[in-house]
């Protein structure tokens, strides 16, 4: 009705009575509604706090005091009212008998005396008139008060802890305390909970703990501003926040004497931090368009998958291209698609570009090869269970394809895309560029060069981890001779150990003096040998031929080698080598080494993305993300342009056994990753 309900303590603190009155704001009187809500019965007093919810119910809630003495804080007790507070009753809609006294009261918590309990908090209610209670007290018989909600849902009331604090506090005495951090405010977005803080542990900046789902308890904690406020306490404008869901925060670094004495601070400015939480509007239109067009998703995933596109099946590898190129004319696209030299024997890429008027110039990265040649068993998309489905690059990484081309569209059927500026460019050999690799990335790179921020779509490690840093990778190719005859002789002055012998101990070797270097591998793919062999490297091919009885005379290895900086690989290399060296009698060998993909270290700039991509991941109710292990994963086609512009890379489908036959899908967490990467791009480009 637009009235005014006015609370207060006829009393001092430790004994007193709450009072409620009422302003019409038709007539202009006040009206005595409750001339003793709350009874303190000369014993103690009710310090309280209230919420009104979208149905108009009020919410009431309190802790009582036995002396002036905070430290005598203790239990919380609830009421409300569904009549503008002329009635009252239980949170199970037992009317209460007026006034309430602590006989009669119902709690929502019981909490002992000396707990460190604070009074005059804060609470809100849900949707579905759910009561929340923000405070802080010291749990069980620990030091350290804890911030804690305590909640009613059909079950009943609970308590929940919504920090992590370490630093023991101890709350008593009179007067105003100078506490080293705030009372909590406490915020709810339908299920979502907000809790506002300020906390010497956090450097006293205004602190947001956010809870997707009050049954988990998870709270994840970000600061909202990066100066310290001192003994500022979080107020807010509440009829704002109801309206539109908008965070106004009152905001001034505050000092506070303890006990009602003062502290000399100069002038201080005063500012309103403005914060909206979740996702916004227009991201809520793009989460939309997403789960309403799954399907869609999945067909095209599908058909890409079943069709094989080996990095040597030039026709197969086209395309899939063919294939995502239609979709992307579709959205406003410019189509090209780049031919290599015939030399290299690869298919070339397919490059989509879309010019906008704003924002951060945007490069996603994608292939459109796997490493499943024709000649490999067929892979076809089968769906296994529920959550899970399995096909020839199914999440490396036709998956990451699919949210690239998807999220793209949830941003044109928001109305978002129009103004970007994106480059999504699909190499055709990412499993096994072209030689010289140089000239397989020179377009590639060029094009990078020309963005803000690279984006790459390799297979994601879940719903909270991303690469920030990725392996670089080389390859090297070891030839061994060695005498041959008849195998009699093996192992003499006359005739030495032969080829295969001494193959087999420099890569064994190799294993026993590298394998526990931290973020270096190396692995043998390919061997031949015996008394005849031929290598055919364009197809990764090889022929022996041999007898028992003939000591090999040659043997062909081929590897790779990863690494996280150009340091560790050089030095590598160069144990490599003098392993090599020492021969085994009667055999020489020699290894070669050729560039691959450079490493892409763990710059600042792209931490700074991981921050922002958590800020996605929390809005969403997912919670933090976080940078993973650089060490479990490889190179990848980023690495060619990591040392030129901000990267992030993992952001594909997630899902397990990549380039092995089985890899599958989580389809679980595949609608989620192409929301966060659409979230994600909106959020860059604004």
């Amino acid at each position: 009705t637009g009235d005014l309900l006015f609370l207060y303590r006829d009393g001092a603190s430790g004994n007193g009575n709450l009072i409620l009155d009422r302003y019409d704001t038709k007539t202009g009187t006040w009206t005595r509604m409750q001339d003793k809500l709350i009874d303190g019965e000369g014993k103690r007093n009710a310090y309280w706090q209230a919420a009104l919810d979208a149905a108009g119910t009020l919410h009431l809630s309190w802790t009582w005091r036995e002396s002036p003495d905070v430290a005598t804080n203790h239990d919380i007790a609830y009421a409300r009212s569904r009549d503008g507070g002329r009635s009252w009753e239980t949170s199970t809609g037992q009317p209460y008998t007026l006034p309430i006294t602590a006989a009669t009261a119902e709690y929502a918590a019981r909490i002992p005396q000396h707990s460190g309990l604070i009074n005059q908090t804060s609470m809100c209610a849900d949707d579905a008139g759910n009561p929340y209670i923000a405070t802080y007290w010291r749990p069980g018989n620990s030091q350290v008060p804890q911030y804690m909600v305590v909640y009613k849902d059909a079950a009943g009331w609970h308590s929940t802890q919504a920090s992590a604090r370490t630093t023991p506090f101890l709350l008593g005495g009179a007067g105003t305390k100078r506490v080293p951090f705030s009372r909590p405010q406490i915020l709810v977005d339908n299920k979502k909970l907000f809790l506002l803080y300020r906390d010497e542990e956090q450097g006293s900046r205004i602190t947001l703990a956010t809870c997707p789902d009050i049954a988990t308890g998870a709270f994840h904690i970000q600061n909202l501003s990066t100066d310290s406020y001192a003994n500022w306490e979080p107020t807010y404008d509440q009829q704002l926040w109801a309206a539109s869901h908008e965070l106004n925060l009152f905001v001034q670094r505050v000092g506070q004497g303890d006990g009602e004495t003062l502290e000399n601070l100069p002038a201080q400015p005063i500012s309103v931090l403005e914060w909206q939480p979740g996702l916004t509007p227009p991201e809520k239109k793009i989460a939309d368009y997403i789960d309403h067009h799954m399907q869609d998703a999945m067909q095209l995933l599908i058909n890409s998958v079943n069709i094989n596109s080996g990095t040597l099946n030039i026709a197969g590898v086209k395309k899939v291209g063919e294939m995502y190129a239609v979709q992307l004319r579709k959205l406003g696209f410019t189509i090209e698609w780049v031919s290599e030299p015939d030399s290299l024997h690869r298919a070339g890429h397919l490059v989509a570009t879309h010019t906008g008027k704003k924002g951060k110039k945007l490069f996603l990265i994608g292939h459109l090869d796997t490493v499943f040649e024709p000649d490999m068993p067929a892979g076809p998309y089968t769906v296994l269970n529920d959550s899970t489905a399995t096909g020839q690059g199914v999440n490396d990484m036709k998956g990451g394809d699919v949210i690239i081309i998807t999220a793209l569209q949830a941003l044109e059927a928001a109305g978002q895309l129009k103004d970007m500026n994106i480059i999504a460019y699909f190499t055709g050999d990412e499993e096994r560029s072209g030689t010289p690799h140089s000239e397989a990335r020179k377009d590639f790179i060029e094009r990078a060069k020309t963005c803000d921020i690279a984006l790459a779509f390799e297979s994601a490690m879940g719903l909270n981890t991303v690469a920030a840093a990725r392996r670089g990778s080389s390859n090297w190719v070891l030839d061994v001779t060695a005498k041959t005859g008849h195998s009699a002789t093996v192992f003499t002055d006359s005739a030495g150990d032969g080829a295969i012998y001494e193959a087999a101990r420099i890569l064994n070797t190799f294993r026993e003096q590298l394998s526990t270097e931290k973020y270096l591998t190396f692995n043998p793919g390919f061997i031949v040998g015996g008394s005849g062999i031929t290598v055919d490297p364009q197809d990764a091919r090889g022929e022996a031929m041999g007898k028992t009885n003939i000591i090999s005379p040659t043997a062909h290895v081929t590897g790779d080698l990863r690494f996280l900086s150009e340091a560790q690989k050089e030095a590598a290399r160069e144990k490599m080598r003098a392993i090599v060296a020492a021969a085994l009698p009667g055999t020489h060998s020699t290894i070669r080494f050729s560039d691959g993909l450079p490493a892409m270290e763990p710059t600042p700039g792209n931490l700074r993305l991981v921050d922002q991509l958590s800020a996605v991941t929390r809005d969403m109710g997912l919670g933090e993300t976080l940078p993973g292990d650089p060490g479990a994963r490889g190179a990848g086609d980023i690495s060619d342009i990591a040392k030129y512009l901000d990267c992030l890379d993992g952001l594909g489908a997630s899902g397990k056994g990549a380039h092995r036959a089985g890899e599958t899908i989580n389809l679980h967490e595949y609608p989620l990753l192409i929301k966060r990467a659409a979230i994600f791009m909106y959020r860059l480009t604004r």
